[in-house]
C-alpha cells in the first residue's frame, strides 16, 4: 500500500493511530513527517535490493554460471560465490548420466534404479522433512536402501514436530517406520518403551461418538 494514502487517511481522521513493534507512532504533524520518511526508506530498501539481485543474476549469466538455485549435484559456495560440486549428490548424478549414455536404460528405468536401488531422493529442506506428507515416504525409501540411521533421524524429527500439534493425523506411518528402524538397529529396549507408550496413548485417547 502507498504510504501517502495512509498519511492521507490519518489527516482525514479515517485512521486514529498506528501501532508498530519497533516504532512508537504519534498522530501529529511531526509523527506523520517521520512516518513518511520511514515509508520512503522502506521503498528505497526494497527497490535497491531488487536492483542488486538483478545485477548479481546478470553477472552470473555473463560468466556462464547458472543463476538462482543450484542444479542437483551442485551447491552455492559462500566463500567463492560460485557453484561447486556437492560431494553427497554429484557422483550419484554423474552415475545416472553414465547409465543414460550407455543407451541400455530408459529414463523411467534410471528413475527406478535411483529411487529403489540407490535410495536417492529429491532435495528437501529440513523443514520439508518434518511434513507428515513427506517424511514417512522419504524415511521408508531410506530404510529400504539400508540407510537406517538417516531414516531414523528423519522420523525422530518429524515425530517431534508432530507431537507439538493438537492432533496427530499421520502418526501411524511415522510410528511404523520408527519401529522398524529400532528393530534393524537392535535397540529393543527403546522399541519396547515406544510400543508401551503408544499403547497407553491409544487407551487414553478420547472416544468419538459420531457415526
Amino acid at each position: 500500500m502507498d504510504g501517502g494514502r495512509i498519511i492521507y487517511a490519518l489527516d482525514r481522521g479515517l485512521l486514529r493511530d498506528l501501532k508498530f513493534s519497533t516504532y512508537s507512532f504519534e498522530n501529529s504533524s511531526q509523527g506523520k513527517f517521520i512516518l513518511n520518511i520511514i515509508f520512503g526508506d522502506s521503498t528505497y530498501y526494497v527497490d535497491s535490493l531488487s536492483e542488486n539481485l538483478k545485477r548479481g543474476q546478470g553477472a552470473k549469466i555473463r560468466n556462464g554460471w547458472m543463476p538462482n538455485r543450484a542444479a542437483i549435484g551442485y551447491r552455492h559456495c559462500r566463500e567463492s560465490q560460485r557453484m561447486v560440486p556437492e560431494p553427497k549428490n554429484f557422483n550419484v548424478v554423474r552415475d545416472l548420466f553414465d547409465l543414460l549414455l550407455t543407451g541400455r536404460y530408459s529414463v523411467s528405468e534410471i528413475y527406478r534404479i535411483a529411487c529403489e536401488d540407490w535410495g536417492y531422493m529429491a532435495r528437501y529442506s529440513h523443514e520439508q522433512l518434518t511434513y507428515g506428507t513427506i517424511a514417512p515416504g522419504v524415511a521408508r525409501r531410506l530404510l529400504d536402501a539400508g540407510r537406517v540411521d538417516e531414516a531414523l533421524g528423519i522420523v525422530i524429527g518429524a515425530r517431534a514436530v508432530e507431537d507439538g500439534k493438537s492432533f496427530r493425523m499421520l502418526s501411524y506411518s511415522l510410528d511404523e517406520v520408527y519401529q522398524e528402524c529400532l528393530e534393524r538397529l537392535g535397540r529393543t529396549d527403546e522399541l519396547k518403551t515406544h510400543v508401551w507408550s503408544t499403547f497407553r496413548e491409544t487407551l487414553s485417547a478420547p472416544v468419538c461418538n459420531s457415526t
